[in-house]
């Protein structure tokens, strides 16, 4: 029998500035936009061995900031427009081990989306909604050392939904073309798939 005593100690350190608006300032159909500034800094983070996927090492200290925007509309009604943007510096502030100032692997530096849905406002099928949208990704970083980047990917989604009163019917499509891409290094990008939600509301 073989006992094994590990100790793990991480520090996190966050300072955001956030800025949020319920009702737009800038134009009557903006119901909300939000723009958050951030930075994390964090040390002793376990990461995946480059040498041996099956065991972990600490890095010294790892650094993220950027900034979130976020903007839901309805220029018409019915009609909502929602779409948001990430932009994200992580880097490796800190290491012994030959890593310092490499790019931490699997964050994208851009990503964001944009979805329209629209619900029927008036008739039989009062309540009938459905939309689209998109989720963008550029490259990132395979792994510690920046030896491989994993390409960029654009991926489409749907979704139907009906709601009457308290309770909801909804299917969402998720990729909806079956693309194939990377998530990161060590996940592909779900297929096609369609997942169905009854909620019920009191």
């Amino acid at each position: 029998m073989v006992l094994a005593l590990f100790c793990y100690f991480r520090q996190i350190q966050r300072i955001y500035v956030v800025l949020a608006y319920e009702k737009s300032r800038f134009h009557p159909s903006l119901t909300e936009e939000g723009l958050a500034a951030y930075q994390i800094t964090r040390r002793n983070d376990l990461v995946e061995d480059p040498d041996d996927p099956d065991f972990q090492i600490q890095l010294g200290e790892t650094r993220s900031q950027g900034i979130e925007f976020d903007l839901t509309g309805e220029p018409l009604p019915g009609l909502r427009l929602i779409a948001n943007y990430a932009y994200t510096d992580a880097k490796i502030t800190e290491d012994t081990r030959g890593f310092q100032d490499n790019q931490v692997a699997n964050i994208p530096e851009h990503s964001g989306s944009l979805w329209a849905v629209y619900e029927l406002q008036a008739g039989t099928l009062e309540g009938l909604g459905f939309g689209a949208g998109i989720f963008a990704a550029d490259g990132i970083s395979g792994d510690l050392e920046n030896s491989y980047e994993i390409p960029g990917y654009l991926r489409t989604d749907a979704l139907l939904y009906y709601r009457r009163d308290n309770w909801r019917v909804q299917l969402n499509f998720e990729n909806l073309f079956d693309n194939e891409y990377f998530e990161n290094s060590g996940r592909y990008g779900q297929p096609f798939t369609i997942r169905g939600r009854v909620s019920v509301t009191f």
